[in-house]
C-alpha cells in the first residue's frame, strides 16, 4: 500500500487501510454545516447539499451524524424529520440514535430495527404537540445518528430533512451539524 501525505491536509491510501491485526490510523470522510438552514411549512425532506459526502470505493462504512436543532421561535411544533434518501451512491443503512433537547436528560431513542436501502429508508421524525423544539434563543435540541452504512455502488451520501408536522414557524439546522463516514470493511 501507498501511503501520501498531501499538502491540504489530506492523507491518501491506495488500499483500505482497516484489519483487525494492525493498529492503523482511520480517518473519516465529513461533511459540516458552517451555517444554519430553515425549513417552513414543508413535511417533504429536500436534500441539505452543505452535508453531501462523495464515496469513491464499496464497502462499509460507520455513519455517525450529529443535527443541532432548533426553532426560529418559541413554538416549534413543525418537529424535525430527517432521512438518507438523496445522493446517487446505492446502499443499505442498520444504525439508530437519540434525540434530546438542550442536552437535559429527556432524550429519547430512535430504532430502525432492519436494513434498508438508502432509496427505501423511510427516515426518522420527532415533534407533534407534545414535543415542541426549543426556541433558539432558549437552547439547541439535537439529533444523533449511527450505524452502519453499506456501499454497493459509489456516489454522493446527502441526508434530507424537513418538518415532522407542517409549521410556519420554521425549524433550523444549525451550523456545526455534521455527517461523517469512515470505511471499516
Amino acid at each position: 500500500m501507498t501511503l501520501q501525505l498531501l499538502t491540504t491536509a489530506q492523507i491518501n491510501a491506495n488500499a483500505s487501510p482497516v484489519v483487525n491485526t494492525v493498529s492503523t490510523l482511520m480517518t473519516g470522510m465529513a461533511a459540516f454545516m458552517t451555517a444554519n438552514t430553515s425549513r417552513t411549512s414543508a413535511t417533504a425532506p429536500t436534500a441539505e447539499a452543505n452535508l453531501t459526502i462523495t464515496v469513491n470505493e464499496t464497502g462499509v462504512y460507520k455513519l455517525d451524524a450529529f443535527f443541532s436543532i432548533a426553532s426560529q421561535n418559541a413554538n416549534g411544533a413543525g418537529g424535525f424529520f430527517a432521512n438518507l434518501h438523496f445522493g446517487s451512491a446505492v446502499g443499505t443503512f442498520v444504525g439508530g440514535g437519540n434525540f434530546g433537547a438542550g442536552g437535559v436528560a429527556n432524550t429519547q431513542e430512535i430504532a430502525i430495527p432492519y436494513a434498508a436501502t438508502l432509496a427505501n429508508y423511510a427516515g426518522f421524525g420527532f415533534g407533534d404537540t407534545g414535543h415542541v423544539i426549543s426556541a433558539v434563543t432558549t437552547r439547541t435540541d439535537w439529533v444523533t445518528l449511527h450505524g452502519v452504512l453499506t456501499i454497493t455502488t459509489t456516489g454522493t451520501v446527502i441526508p434530507g430533512w424537513s418538518q415532522n408536522f407542517s409549521s410556519a414557524n420554521a425549524t433550523l439546522l444549525l451550523a456545526n451539524s455534521y455527517v461523517m463516514l469512515t470505511k471499516i470493511g
